[in-house]
C-alpha cells in the first residue's frame, strides 16, 4: 500500500469546506488537521462543520495553527483570504513547519510570478543563453 498524503485544511469557510470535501473523496489523501479562527467552529469535527454525509471524520478544528502544523503534514490546503498581507504570517508558519502549501490566495501567484520575472532578468546567463530558470538545455 502506498503512503497517503497527509493534509491539513487551513481555513474552513465555503472554499475550504469544498476543498476538504474533495480531499476526503481521494483515497490517497488523509486529512490530519484543520485550522480556523471562527469560535463557532473551534473544537468541532471538520466533517460535521462542512456538512459531510459521512461525518464525523475524527478531525477537530483548532484555532492553534502552530499545534496543528506540528503534525508534519505533507501539504497544507490554505484558503483563508485573497490578501497576501493578511495571510503572510499563516503562510510563513506553514513553511516553518516544512509543509508544501496550496493556497487560494490569488495574490500569492501574482507575487511569485513577479519575483520569478525579476530573478530571471537579474540572473547571469550561461554560455548557451539559458538561465537557471529556463527549460532550454
Amino acid at each position: 500500500m502506498k503512503k497517503k498524503i497527509r493534509a491539513i485544511q487551513y481555513g474552513v469557510g465555503p472554499i475550504g469546506a469544498s476543498i476538504a470535501k474533495l480531499m476526503r473523496e481521494k483515497q490517497a489523501i488523509e486529512i490530519i488537521g484543520a485550522i480556523d479562527t471562527d469560535p463557532a467552529k473551534i473544537g468541532r469535527d471538520l466533517g460535521e462543520v462542512i456538512g459531510a454525509t459521512d461525518a464525523p471524520w475524527g478531525v477537530a478544528i483548532s484555532a492553534d495553527a502552530k499545534e496543528v502544523l506540528e503534525q508534519n503534514a505533507d501539504v497544507v490546503m490554505h484558503s483563508t483570504s485573497s490578501s497576501l498581507a493578511k495571510v503572510m504570517d499563516q503562510l510563513l508558519a506553514c513553511l516553518e513547519a516544512e509543509s508544501c502549501i496550496v493556497s487560494t490566495c490569488k495574490n500569492c501567484r501574482i507575487r511569485f510570478a513577479r519575483i520569478r520575472s525579476l530573478q530571471r532578468s537579474s540572473m547571469p546567463r550561461r554560455r548557451n543563453g539559458a538561465s537557471r530558470w529556463s527549460a532550454r538545455a
